[in-house]
């Protein structure tokens, strides 16, 4: 028979913890219940809480529409920009996914595109992904193009390329 522990406080919310046997403990969070946790030395008991409940996806925070600004190092199709402009540019795009969707990450990148006379442009770019719950995707969806369409002109560009949810999107 289980024997009722101390419980618990992480990150706020309350785990019941009981113990099984010498060093086998289960424990009760969210209306689930989690068995055989092993655990070898007493101290690392929260540890191992821990550890059981993040290998659950069902109590992880769940961020499904990703969000990409390709952020171009040219302007007028193919005319280089300074590399203070290129990271001004950077800057305000990682501000802005932050300010609507809480967070970014920056990937760089190498993009080209055939031109109308047959020539091959290539162009350095910085990818700046976010994700973001659905519900605060569409509250600041609008927001978020409008952004971008107005990079379009003060940036000099012909398009921006936009990802969301792996769909590449020119604008």
């Amino acid at each position: 028979m289980a024997t009722r522990l101390k419980d618990e406080k992480i990150n706020g919310d309350i785990v019941q913890v009981y113990k099984e046997s010498s060093n086998i403990y289960s424990i009760k969070y969210n209306n689930k219940t989690y068995s055989n946790i092993r655990v070898n030395n007493k101290k690392n008991l929260l540890d191992e809480i821990k550890v059981t409940l993040a290998k659950d996806l069902d109590n992880a925070l769940d961020l499904p529409i990703q969000t990409v600004i390709i952020v171009p190092s040219t302007k007028a199709k193919d005319v280089k920009i300074s590399e203070t402009e290129f990271q001004k540019r950077i800057k305000s795009t990682r501000l802005k996914l932050s300010e609507l969707f809480g967070g970014y990450t920056s990937v760089e990148s190498v993009g080209g595109y055939m031109a109308d006379n047959g020539v091959l442009i290539r162009e350095d770019a910085v990818q700046v992904i976010s994700y973001a719950q659905k519900s605060d995707y569409n509250k600041h969806k609008n927001d978020f193009l409008e952004w971008v369409a107005r990079k379009k002109i003060t940036w000099e560009q012909e398009s921006m390329g936009i990802i969301i949810e792996n769909d590449l999107y020119y604008i």
